[in-house]
Formats: C-alpha cells, sequence, structure tokens
C-alpha cells in the first residue's frame, strides 16, 4: 500500500471535493468501507479516519449506515472546516482567513457605526460589558481557559456588529466563519491570562466607537483588534509547517 502518513487527510479531501462537485449529493451513500479503501490503496484505517473527519464536520450522517450518508452542506457545517483545514494547510490559511477576517470586520464595525438602531447598539455594549466582566472574573480567579461562556460571549459579540452593518452578507459570513471564531479564542487565549484583558479592553473600544457614531474609530479599532489576535495565534500554534 502506498505511504499512509497523510493518507486520512488526502482521502477526507477528495471525498469533500466530490460532494462539492456535486459527485456525491445530499442523500446518496458513500462506498463501502471495502470499496473506498480498494479506490484509494489504503487501509480500513486510514477509511475510518477519513469517514470519521466527514462526521466530524457534518457532512455525512453516520447513523443512517456505517459508511455514511451525504447531508445537506450548509454555513454551520462550513463553519467546522476552518480548524480542519488550518491544521492540514498550516499558517498561510491562517493568514488567508484573517486576511477575510479584516476585511470583513473592520467594514462591519464601520457600518455598524453609521446604520446600528439603539437596540443594537446596546446589545453590542451589553456583550462587550459581559465579556470584560468575565476576562475579569478569569484573571482574578487564575482559571484556565475552557470553552463555553467566554468564548460564545466574543463570537456574540462580533456577530452583532455584522448584524448592527447592515449588510446581510456580512453576518452570513461571518457566521460561516463561526467555528473558526471560537478556534481563534481558545487558542489564542489558552495559556495567556493577560489576553481576555486586553481583549476586553479593545472590544470595549470598538463598542464606544460604534456608539459614539465613529467609523473611522471603529474601523481602525476592530483592525488593530484582529491583527493582535492574528499575532498571538501564529505564536500559540508553532506546530505549524
Amino acid at each position: 500500500m502506498k505511504n499512509e502518513k497523510s493518507g486520512a487527510s488526502t482521502i477526507f479531501k477528495s471525498l469533500l471535493s466530490d460532494i462539492s462537485e456535486g459527485i456525491l449529493r445530499p442523500g446518496d451513500s458513500l462506498e463501502s468501507e471495502q470499496s473506498l479503501m480498494d479506490r484509494f490503496d489504503v487501509s480500513r484505517t486510514m477509511i475510518r479516519d477519513a469517514v470519521a473527519m466527514l462526521a466530524g464536520i457534518g457532512a455525512i450522517d453516520r447513523a443512517r449506515g456505517r459508511t455514511g450518508v451525504i447531508k445537506k452542506v450548509d454555513s454551520s457545517t462550513i463553519s467546522h472546516l476552518f480548524p480542519l483545514i488550518l491544521r492540514l494547510n498550516g499558517k498561510e490559511s491562517l493568514r488567508e482567513v484573517y486576511e477575510l477576517r479584516i476585511l470583513i470586520e473592520s467594514e462591519a464595525a464601520a457600518k455598524a457605526a453609521i446604520k446600528a438602531d439603539i437596540d443594537e447598539l446596546n446589545k453590542i455594549s451589553i456583550l462587550a460589558e459581559e465579556y470584560a466582566s468575565a476576562a475579569g472574573e478569569r484573571k482574578e480567579k487564575k482559571e484556565t481557559f475552557e470553552e463555553g461562556t467566554h468564548i460564545d460571549l466574543d463570537v456574540n459579540l462580533h456577530l452583532a456588529i455584522a448584524h448592527a452593518s447592515g449588510n446581510v452578507m456580512y453576518l452570513t459570513l461571518l457566521e460561516v466563519l463561526t467555528g473558526f471564531l471560537r478556534y481563534v479564542q481558545f487558542e489564542s487565549c489558552r495559556g495567556n491570562l493577560l489576553r481576555s484583558s486586553e481583549a476586553a479592553f479593545e472590544h470595549s473600544r470598538i463598542a464606544r466607537a460604534i456608539k459614539e457614531r465613529d467609523p473611522d474609530a471603529a474601523r481602525v479599532e476592530m483592525n488593530h483588534h484582529l491583527r493582535v489576535s492574528q499575532e498571538l495565534l501564529e505564536e500559540s500554534l508553532e506546530d505549524f509547517s
């Protein structure tokens, strides 16, 4: 058999390509394990690992069969791809995703400063304050970072700003990136007790600029926040090639 070091990821990407190109459609069953083993010339373990990866991003339903049935791919499914893409493709993908985030979210913040209504402004301010409170509590207790409310507040704040921009596409793209946003929060903050507090300060400056109807300041503050986040994430992921 061929070298199987990257077998699972290669099979995963090939099957995902079949789905994206319509060769495999929602409701279709994957080939049997034996058929896939013959097709890719790898072991059963590699096939099961690749299928598990597809199931992990919600692309297949394994409950309906041992190998799996193709599911309809939506923004929720796509959002789970970003952490995996980073693991497979490394720092270049990380930079590309951040370029996208900076473009989208900086402009979303600027437009929110112009278009947000009172309810949206209040929601942004409240989420920023709640994040700051959670960050302060974590720093005081010297708690290790765990996924949960803290990450939810961060993601919800960014989504609230996108919503307040009045541009549906900004919000849709940010929803697609939700899985990546959560991954970023966990990786960049888990070993750094100060980062949560620093992010809270950055959030407050963004929220203030939006509330004061200052699009230029909102754009600058969001851009700064995301660039700091990118630098810290790259430092924390030294295993990337």
